[in-house]
């Protein structure tokens, strides 16, 4: 850690696990920044979360619109007798 903070390179012979991590990093951040830039494309404008989200509101205003009581309103009618 410290010749990295350092910047000053080290020649080093991989042993056992560290191998095997560090033969996979660049396949594992093209992976993750591929998965990031699905999911900003999946949130942005005409993306699938972006109209699935817009269906939801359009949804919720459709089912104000019509009216939920027998008497053809919205609105509860509380009898105070």
């Amino acid at each position: 850690m410290e010749s990295i903070v350092a910047g000053v390179p080290m020649i080093c012979w991989p042993r056992q696990s560290d191998q095997q991590v560090h033969s996979r990093r660049e396949e594992l951040v093209n992976a993750a920044d591929e998965k990031r830039k699905l999911a900003i494309k999946s949130v942005g404008e005409g993306g699938s979360s972006y109209c699935n989200f817009d269906r939801l509101i359009g949804d919720i205003y459709k089912m104000n619109e019509k009216p939920c009581m027998p008497s053809g309103t919205n609105e509860y009618v509380v009898d105070k007798h």
